[in-house]
Order: structure tokens, then C-alpha cells, then sequence
């Protein structure tokens, strides 16, 4: 695995999260926002998958594992 050195959030997901408190991350989140989400990670890990070091393409191709908040939904998380 690498080390990810976060910057902030995209302005699109501050928003989001303002205007949608108790939105399902998963499931309730626009295009736009999980895009700019996946880009602003593609950037930060320097086109590569943070667990296995593979190379990705392009912010597209690649999934984001989990986005949902771990305060919020810790009944679903391995401790």
C-alpha cells in the first residue's frame, strides 16, 4: 500500500454534504460529485491503486471501494 496525502474535498462534495446532512453516500450521491471525487483521488494517488500499486488509467476506470461515513454507519464496518 501507499501513503495518500489528502488534500481537500472537492467543492462539489462540500456542497453535497451541506445540502443532503443525511444522505446515503452510496447510493444518494450525484454523477458529478463521484467524479470529481474520482479525480481528485486519481490525482492525489499519482494514477495508482493504493493497495495493490497497480497502474490506473484514467479517473474513470477506477471504483472507489466505500464512501459512506464511518460515524454514521459503523454496524457495516470490520473494526
Amino acid at each position: 500500500m501507499i501513503v495518500v496525502k489528502r488534500g481537500k474535498e472537492p467543492n462539489s462534495l462540500l456542497k453535497f454534504r451541506k445540502e443532503n446532512p443525511d444522505a446515503d453516500y452510496e447510493t444518494d450521491i450525484p454523477t458529478e460529485v463521484s467524479k470529481d471525487i474520482r479525480e481528485q483521488m486519481w490525482e492525489e494517488q499519482r494514477g495508482l491503486c493504493a493497495y495493490c500499486m497497480k497502474k490506473i488509467k484514467n479517473s474513470s476506470v477506477m471504483r472507489i471501494e466505500h464512501c459512506r461515513a464511518r460515524q454514521k454507519f459503523r454496524i457495516r464496518h470490520i473494526k
